[in-house]
C-alpha cells in the first residue's frame, strides 16, 4: 500500500487510483485503507484537489463523472456536473458594454452556476445508496486539513502561477489568495487557504447544499454582487447535476461508455471506426506502427468531420455511433495515404482540467474530469468564502459563425473526456481519462491500447498525436510529443501526414486505472500520483 509516481507501475491487489497530486492521492488512498469504496475514495480525492490544484478544479468550477457498478457488465452513470449560465448573462449584457466576446478574467468573466459541489451531493447521495458508509465529514476532513494546516506548492503549480500572475494580478482576491507580497510563491513554499478552510469547514457541519442554498450561498453571492458579477444568489439556488445515460458502443469484446458530450462522440466514433477497419481486413498491426497511427489519425479526421455535420444536420447523436453507419463510413478511409482535412475549430477558451481514476478488483470504476475553465479559472477569489470562481462560460460566443452561443441555463461544453472500459469476457475494467482541447483523439488512443492488452503504464507512457495546425497556421497537421517515445514519424511523413513535433504536452494529460484479465490492478496518470491496496 501506498503512493506511487506515475512511472512506478507496480500492480495492487484491491484498488488503484490515480489523482492530480500526492494529497488527494493519499486522500483516496486512506478511504481505501478505513473500508471506504472506490466511489468514496475519488470523491475524496476530488475534495482535496479543489484545494491543492486551484489551477484545473474548484468548489467555483465542473466535474463530469462516469461511476460502473462492479460485477462483469457493471451499470454505467453519467453525472453531469457541469455548470449553467446564468440568468444575467444574455447576449444584450456583453453587446451593451461593446464586448465581442465573453471576458475571460475578471468580474464579467463569472456568469456560470459552478457545479462541482452539486456534483459532490449526488456523488455522495449514489455511494450512501449502494453501501457507502463514509459520511460527508469524513470525505471532507482531508480537504480541510490541506486548505487549514497548508500544503507544499508542487513544481506544476508554482510554473502555472507564473504563468497566471502577469493576467491575474489585478483580479479581485487574487493576489490575496495565490501570490506573496504581488509575487508569485515558488516550488516548496508553503500554501494556505484559511477562508477556504472554513467554508468546508462549515460544508461538513451544515451538508453541502449549503453552497447553492445556505450560509455560504448568502457570503458568496454577496461578494459577487459586490464586484457585479452576472452571477447572483438566485443563479445557485438553482444549481442541479444531472444523472444522464452514457453513450455505449460495443467494440467487439470491449463495452465502450463514453459521456454524451460531443468530446464523448469523437471519440466514441473514432473508435467505432477503427472497429470497423479491423473488420473489413485492414491489418492495424499489433503494436503503434504506422498502420495503426495512420489508421487511428484518419479515424479521429473522420469522427470530427461525422459528428460536425450532425450537429449541423440536428441529428440525434445516438445515430454517430451507431456501429453499421460507422463500419460503412470506415470502407471509406485511405489506408495508406492522409487525406486532407481541417483541423478541428480553435477553442475560444483554452480548457485546463485534472482528472482521477479508480477501478478495484469487484470491476467498480470512477472516471471523472474537473475543470474550473482556463487556469485559475476567472482569477476573481470570494474574500468571505476563499472559493475561486471559474470562468468556463468564456467557452461560449456571443456570435453562433464562432461556437456554441452563450444563453441563460445552457450547460457549457467540456472538452476533457471521462471514458469506461469493460470486457465482461476477460474481466478487464478500465477508467480513461483525458483532460485539454485534444481529449477526444488522445482518449481514443488510450482506449485502443488498452483494448489491445497494453499495461495502464505502458498504454499512459506511450506517444500520443492530437490533430492541430502547423506552427504557421496550416490547417490539418498531426501534433506529437517530442518528448516520448517516438512514433512512425518519418513513414507518417511520408503518407501526406503534415507532423509537428512539439516540446513540452502539446496533447494535454491523460491517464488510466486498470484491472486486467489476470485480476491485476494498477494506474498511471500523467504527472499524477498513484495510491492503492
Amino acid at each position: 500500500m501506498g503512493d506511487r509516481r506515475m512511472d512506478d507501475h507496480d500492480t495492487f491487489s484491491a484498488a488503484a487510483l490515480a489523482a492530480p497530486h500526492p494529497l488527494a492521492a493519499a486522500a483516496g488512498r486512506d478511504v481505501l485503507v478505513e473500508g471506504g469504496t472506490v466511489v468514496e475514495a475519488a470523491l475524496a480525492a476530488a475534495m482535496v484537489s479543489a484545494v491543492v490544484v486551484p489551477d484545473r478544479a474548484g468548489l467555483g468550477g465542473d466535474a463530469l463523472w462516469m461511476i460502473r457498478e462492479p460485477g462483469p457488465r457493471g451499470r454505467v452513470r453519467v453525472l453531469d456536473a457541469r455548470g449553467t449560465v446564468a440568468a444575467a448573462a444574455r447576449l444584450s449584457f456583453f453587446r451593451g458594454r461593446d464586448r465581442d466576446s465573453i471576458p475571460v478574467h475578471g468580474p464579467e468573466a463569472v456568469l456560470v452556476v459552478p457545479g462541482a459541489v452539486a456534483g459532490w451531493i449526488e456523488v455522495h447521495a449514489l455511494s450512501a445508496a449502494s453501501g457507502g458508509r463514509m459520511p460527508v465529514a469524513r470525505l471532507l476532513a482531508p480537504a480541510i486539513a490541506a486548505a487549514r494546516g497548508g500544503w507544499d506548492l508542487s513544481v506544476p503549480g508554482a510554473e502555472a502561477l507564473a504563468r497566471a500572475a502577469p493576467a491575474l494580478s489585478a483580479v479581485p482576491g487574487f493576489a490575496a489568495a495565490f501570490l506573496d507580497g504581488g509575487e508569485p510563491p515558488r516550488a516548496g513554499d508553503r500554501r494556505r487557504a484559511a477562508a477556504l478552510a472554513a467554508t468546508l469547514d462549515h460544508l461538513a457541519d451544515a451538508g453541502l447544499d449549503d453552497a447553492y442554498r445556505g450560509d455560504v450561498a448568502r457570503e458568496l453571492a454577496a461578494d459577487l454582487d459586490a464586484l457585479a458579477c452576472p452571477l447572483g444568489r438566485t443563479d445557485l439556488r438553482r444549481a442541479e447535476a444531472r444523472w444522464r445515460e452514457p453513450h455505449a458502443l460495443d467494440l467487439g469484446r470491449h463495452a465502450l461508455a463514453v459521456p454524451p458530450t460531443r468530446s464523448g462522440l469523437r471519440a466514441a466514433a473514432a473508435l467505432g471506426l477503427v472497429d470497423g477497419l479491423a473488420a473489413a481486413g485492414f491489418d492495424m498491426g499489433g503494436a503503434d506502427g504506422f498502420a495503426r497511427w495512420h489508421g487511428l489519425i484518419e479515424a479521429c479526421r473522420a469522427a470530427d468531420a461525422i459528428v460536425a455535420d450532425a450537429d449541423a444536420a440536428g441529428r440525434d447523436p445516438a445515430d454517430i455511433v451507431d456501429p453499421a453507419r460507422l463500419a460503412r463510413f470506415s470502407l471509406t478511409l485511405d489506408r495508406g495515404r492522409a487525406r486532407p482535412a481541417a483541423a478541428p475549430p480553435a477553442p475560444l477558451l483554452a480548457e485546463a482540467a485534472a482528472w482521477i481514476g479508480a477501478v478495484d478488483r469487484d470491476g467498480a470504476a470512477v472516471s471523472v474530469v474537473l475543470t474550473a475553465g482556463g487556469p485559475f479559472g476567472s482569477g476573481v477569489v470570494s474574500g468571505r468564502t476563499g472559493i475561486l470562481m471559474g470562468n468556463r462560460g468564456a467557452a461560449l460566443a456571443v456570435d453562433p459563425d464562432f461556437g456554441p452561443v452563450l444563453r441563460p441555463g445552457r450547460r457549457v461544453p467540456l472538452a476533457s473526456l471521462p471514458v469506461l472500459l469493460g470486457n465482461a469476457r476477460d474481466g478487464r475494467v478500465a477508467a480513461l481519462g483525458s483532460v485539454g482541447d485534444h481529449a477526444p483523439a488522445v482518449a481514443a488512443q488510450l482506449a485502443d491500447r488498452v483494448m489491445r492488452g497494453r499495461p495502464a503504464g505502458d498504454a499512459s507512457a506511450a506517444a500520443r498525436f492530437a490533430l492541430g495546425a502547423t506552427p504557421d497556421g496550416r490547417e490539418g497537421a498531426v501534433l506529437v510529443e517530442r518528448d516520448r517515445e517516438p512514433g512512425p514519424v518519418a513513414p507518417l511523413r511520408s503518407a501526406g501526414h503534415q507532423v509537428v513535433e512539439a516540446g513540452g504536452s502539446p496533447v494535454g494529460l491523460a491517464g488510466v486505472a486498470l484491472r486486467d484479465g489476470a485480476g491485476r490492478i494498477a494506474a498511471a496518470a500523467d504527472g499524477g500520483t498513484v495510491s492503492g491496496l
